[in-house]
């Protein structure tokens, strides 16, 4: 399954039973934090102390991927359209606390977003999200 972003790209080799040959940093953010956090840079009144430059990412394992969506999705699971895949995680630190304290909360979780990935697939195949 090719989709036009890396980030879904690899969402998908994990939940459609493809194996990445590589690892992968482990970091992800949601693209609606990442959208929220754009959005609130580019309307913040400058100030000295404010961020300037940020970072977004929240810790993950790639491995966790079919996980969620087995979750999520049993009927689809057990009906062969979703199927454990391989992607390595090459673990990685990261700090988002400005983020956070910009967006006034956390980040959404890698769940959320596999899931978003996944119910978007169902509905691509015209499948029920069940």
């Amino acid at each position: 399954m090719q989709t036009q972003n890396s980030s879904n790209n690899f969402l998908m080799v994990g939940m459609v039973g493809g194996e990445l040959p590589f690892p992968i940093h482990g970091g992800f953010a949601h693209i609606d934090d990442v959208a929220d956090a754009h959005l609130r840079m580019a309307f913040l009144e400058p100030q000295a102390e404010g961020p300037t430059d940020i970072g977004i990412a929240a810790k993950v394992d790639y491995g966790t991927i079919f996980d969620h969506v087995e979750k999520a999705f049993p009927e689809a699971v057990a009906a062969g359209v979703f199927n454990r895949g391989t992607v390595p995680t090459l673990p990685v630190e990261y700090d988002s606390s400005d983020v956070e304290r910009l967006l006034g909360g956390k980040l959404r979780s890698f769940e959320s977003a596999v899931v978003d990935v996944a119910g978007q697939y169902l509905e691509k195949l015209g499948k029920e999200k069940a």
